[in-house]
């Protein structure tokens, strides 16, 4: 559904510097990599994980709870993910 909500807020997108983004780490990185302007987190997650297979799910984010990837362009340097 990003795509949908950035194509209906386009023109105001298109107008910002920056976007400051309320959501878990990976709506930040799913973000980040649709926006060609920098994605700034506001806020820190707990558990976030996707999901591969029923019940199997890959770690996307530690959840170390000091968020910087509005400061390293989108990339952890916690766990060397993006």
């Amino acid at each position: 559904m990003s795509h949908e909500a950035l194509a209906e807020h386009e023109r105001e997108i298109g107008q910002a510097q920056a976007a400051l983004i309320m959501t878990c780490a990976f709506g930040v990185q799913t973000l980040g990599r649709q926006l060609q302007i920098p994605v700034i987190p506001a806020l820190d997650t707990l558990f976030i994980g996707k999901e591969r297979g029923v019940g199997l799910f890959d770690e996307i984010c530690t959840q170390c709870g000091d968020c910087i990837l509005g400061e390293t362009g989108g990339l952890c340097p916690v766990n060397q993910l993006p």
